[in-house]
């Protein structure tokens, strides 16, 4: 079953979520079950609203790729 996941990342802007989608290259290496993805600006920050195949797609995409990616930039946690 098909999984929305919507999540607010505080005090991001546009620059550093352009970043992160640079770091992440889900361009050119999505991850597997990963449909979509729309972000935009918050007066929290930015909000991240992506959709997958499943909630397991998403997990796995979380553990393998979104959350090394938060640590190598500095990030102690995730939106």
């Amino acid at each position: 079953m098909s999984v929305v996941v919507m999540s607010v990342a505080p005090g991001v802007g546009a620059e550093q979520d352009a970043a992160m989608l640079a770091a992440l290259d889900l361009e050119n290496n999505p991850p597997a079950g990963g449909r979509l993805r729309i972000a935009g600006p918050t007066d929290a920050g930015r909000r991240i609203i992506s959709l997958s195949d499943s909630q397991e797609d998403f997990d796995a995409f979380v553990r393998d790729r979104l959350a090394p990616a938060f640590e190598r930039a500095g990030r102690p946690t995730r939106p």
